[in-house]
């Protein structure tokens, strides 16, 4: 019989997994190994995979990790090589003992179901939180990745928080006119990072995640929740420089701010780069992407670090990178970077 250990082990491989799981809320098991060998960890594929076991199998008495009911269907067991993790709070409080603080990368909070939704919709709000949630890891942890592959610094979102006086104001106001009707709210970035470069590390350019999967482009009203109320919005705030004035960090403020506007569909994102171009003609502000479908937990999804040299769409304007060596960087493309 194998003894059982309430705790785990200090090994270089648990507490480099624990690292990861405290900076992304939900990773794949495929993301995982790619991402401690290009960390320096020295491990194997097979040892990950074998120790991602051990932390979530009661047998050993660890269950440091789980792997998310949401991800399974009807009937269907948590066994299988493509699962995804997340920490359980029994591996935060031993993340917070054993001092394992990184900064957050991709944390995203999940949102409860309003009363308008119904009493059926908490079930279906989960459901879709969750997704929404591992997306939003999908794409940062490729980002995350293909900064470490091009030699980039990477600048977490909870560092730049953490420059913050008041870390928890980061939804950004706008009111703009549109077609003699004001519109006006908040938007709040799925996730936010910075990029620093080699060549000038005091320079770096930052980008805001917004991903698109199920809001519609357009809607019959403007407080409804769209893309083109949210394009709008991100126009106006662009023009105000308002990003400057929430994201006041310290001893400056965000000096640049792009837009990755991420889909699984094309056919959505060219729908969504054409209603900028209609609305103010070429824009260096969005750059328009798509990412793997990530439909089914079962399928075998790579992280996909090209995501940051791959040219991205913009609106009225040549497609650029969000990184290639010959033109830095997002921010300094239009020389924005202060």
């Amino acid at each position: 019989m194998v003894p059982v250990r309430e705790i785990p082990r200090k090994t270089k491989l648990t507490l480099a997994i624990m690292m990861l799981f405290r900076e992304f809320r939900y990773l794949r098991s495929s993301f995982v190994y790619p991402l401690l060998k290009e960390r320096g960890v020295k491990c194997s594929e097979d040892s990950v995979k074998r120790k991602l076991q051990h932390m979530t199998d009661p047998q050993f008495g660890q269950e440091i990790l789980m792997t998310p009911g949401e991800q399974f269907t009807p009937g269907q067991t948590s066994t299988g090589t493509h699962l995804i993790y997340c920490m359980k709070e029994k591996g935060h409080k031993l993340c917070d003992e054993w001092e394992l603080n990184p900064f957050v990368i991709a944390f995203p909070q999940r949102r409860k179901p309003s009363p308008e939704e119904g009493e059926f919709a908490e079930e279906d709000v989960k459901l879709r939180n969750f997704w929404h949630a591992l997306y939003i890891c999908d794409v940062m942890a490729s980002i995350y990745l293909g900064h470490l592959l091009n030699n980039l610094g990477f600048i977490p979102h909870g560092k730049i928080l953490s420059l913050m006086p008041n870390p928890e104001r980061t939804a950004m106001p706008f009111k703009r006119m549109y077609e003699s009707e004001l519109v006006k709210g908040k938007l709040v970035l799925d996730e936010l990072y910075g990029t620093q470069y080699p060549s000038n590390p005091r320079k770096p350019s930052f980008t805001g995640l917004e991903l698109e999967n199920t809001n519609s482009i357009n809607r019959s009203k403007l407080s409804s929740t769209s893309f083109k109320r949210k394009g709008i919005g991100y126009v106006d705030i662009e023009e105000k420089k308002t990003y400057k004035e929430v994201f006041n960090t310290q001893p400056r403020p965000l000096p640049n701010l792009k837009i990755l506007v991420a889909t699984i569909n094309q056919a959505k994102s060219d729908s969504q780069r054409e209603f900028i171009e209609e609305y103010v003609g070429s824009s260096d502000m969005f750059r328009f992407t798509t990412f793997p479908n990530q439909s089914k937990s079962t399928d075998p999804i790579s992280p996909f670090p090209e995501i940051l040299t791959t040219p991205c769409q913009r609106a009225g304007m040549d497609p650029i990178p969000l990184y290639n060596k010959d033109h830095k960087s997002v921010g300094q493309h239009s020389g924005d970077a202060e």
